[in-house]
């Protein structure tokens, strides 16, 4: 797997000095450390090293020359297409836009599997050519790598529910909040006194990851809740906790009858913003200070019948499904299930202690299933088979593939597999089915014998079946118990 590093991620991974030292240092370093790790190829384009040599600095200038020897430069970069021309526009040679567009001419060319930049442009242009999954942030990047390697060196991260009390104010989480809200201590302090509920990722002996709650109160028959601060800290990105404190947040919404919840932004928080477009918030206005109010809604409107079944489970999930016929079930091993659904095990609640780690929305599920049936959209029920012999988990498709090569199967889960590399090309000795997936929160428990006495299933599922159309209106309503 190859990766092409743009100069403003080639800028902090090599400081020329102590005082050049970024917020984005300590992932970029880790981000090569896991690359070379995994045995993976990094690359550098002609135009970022050429960009580079125009610093007025000189003695920066020949430093960061002398770091960058290291780095491969990508042999033959690809020209810019006249397809990519037409969507991207022609910027003058040698200009910034131009530097960007031959940074996705080798994207798009298949010269390598990924290009990693922290530039929000670079990403909106990835998005109108369709290479949004293959254009990543420094932290995805990381946690795409970090999916794929061998697991077990570090013990799991727990999402804890408490009180603010228990922050500890000088952490170094804090500093950027300080920074963007004035009077931000003050503030603090009063979640402190008022017993505001928290979420944390400790990670590290540091916090990892917070959600400040408040409940508003009900506003216009809606129960609302205010998701006051959310924040992954600088060393702890690449690691999905963004993504765990919105598991976490969504089951603490619905299990209190929550009909929605939001979070205020600023614009330039651009991959916040992200997350929350891809769990089905919604920006509604501007606050005074110019943040963005991003809404999620937790029970369907009028209308949203009107949306496939993907969409309103974007929109309205985790919980929420459509009605569909479309129903398959999942055999899973008992290995398997453990990584992909760890907070079943026990049936605890997690944030009241349960490891977090694979407790993510967001999963992949890897076969050897002839099927060619699924499609975005419809409904798997994983059975659990050899020991429980039961449906617990649910998940909404996405997404699916073919493929024998480890290499495009790697690319199209990325961070989302329980699998290793390894693991991966073992898979790829025949053609795998992949299907990227969304876990739907909802408690459920269906027995072999009740899917037998159904008729939704003859015997034991051995592959990915789907459920006997004269069963489907029973699992519906099992599923809206």
């Amino acid at each position: 797997m190859k990766f092409l590093l743009d100069s403003n991620v080639l800028i902090p991974a090599e400081p020329t000095k102590e005082s050049s030292i970024e917020p984005l240092t300590g992932v970029v370093t880790r981000l090569i450390g896991c690359i070379h790790t995994a045995k993976f190829e990094l690359f550098i384009h002609p135009a970022s090293v050429k960009e580079l040599d125009g610093d007025r600095d000189v003695n920066r200038k020949q430093m960061r020359k002398l770091l960058l020897d290291k780095y491969r430069i990508l042999p033959a970069p690809p020209i810019i297409t006249k397809g990519l021309e037409v969507e991207l526009g022609s910027p003058p040679v040698g200009s910034n836009d131009y530097v960007d567009n031959l940074m996705l001419a080798a994207v798009s060319s298949n010269s390598v599997n990924y290009l990693v930049t922290n530039d929000q442009g670079i990403h909106r242009k990835a998005v109108r050519i369709g290479l949004k999954n293959r254009v990543l942030y420094p932290s995805v990047a990381l946690a795409t790598i970090n999916a794929l390697l061998p697991q077990g060196v570090l013990p799991p991260p727990s999402v804890r529910l408490t009180y603010c009390h228990e922050l500890n104010k000088e952490d170094p989480i804090f500093s950027s909040l300080r920074a963007d809200y004035s009077g931000f201590d003050g503030w603090l302090d009063k979640c402190q006194l008022d017993h505001r509920q928290v979420f944390i990722v400790n990670s590290d002996g540091l916090h990892g990851a917070i959600a400040i709650l408040k409940d508003e109160g009900t506003s216009l028959n809606q129960k609302v809740l205010k998701i006051c601060t959310f924040k992954v800290a600088e060393h702890a990105r690449g690691f999905k906790f963004g993504e765990l404190l919105l598991k976490a947040i969504f089951d603490f919404a619905i299990k209190n009858d929550f009909d929605q919840t939001y979070c205020t932004c600023f614009p330039k928080q651009h991959q916040l913003l992200e997350l929350l477009d891809e769990f089905g918030f919604e920006p509604t206005e501007s606050e005074p200070n110019g943040e963005i109010r991003a809404v999620k809604f937790l029970r369907p409107k009028d209308g949203a019948d009107q949306l496939t079944p993907l969409e309103f489970h974007v929109k309205y999930g985790p919980r929420n499904i459509l009605p569909t016929d479309n129903i398959f079930l999942v055999p899973i091993e008992p290995k398997y299930h453990r990584l992909l659904f760890p907070e079943l095990e026990t049936q605890v609640s997690f944030w009241n202690g349960e490891t977090a780690f694979g407790n993510s929305i967001r999963k992949a599920y890897l076969c050897h299933s002839p099927t060619k049936m699924l499609s975005p959209g419809d409904l798997l029920l994983f059975y659990r088979s050899q020991d429980f012999r039961n449906i617990q988990a649910l998940g909404v498709v996405e997404s699916t593939i073919r493929t024998s090569s480890p290499l495009a199967l790697m690319e199209y889960v990325g961070q989302r597999t329980v699998y290793s590399k390894a693991e991966i090309e073992e898979l790829c000795q025949s053609e795998v089915l992949a299907i990227l997936f969304r876990q739907v929160s909802l408690n459920v428990r269906i027995t072999l014998d009740q899917l037998r006495s159904s008729g939704a299933v003859l015997s034991p599922p051995q592959s990915i079946t789907r459920i006997r159309k004269t069963a489907v209106p029973w699992i519906q309503k099992m599923l809206v118990q």
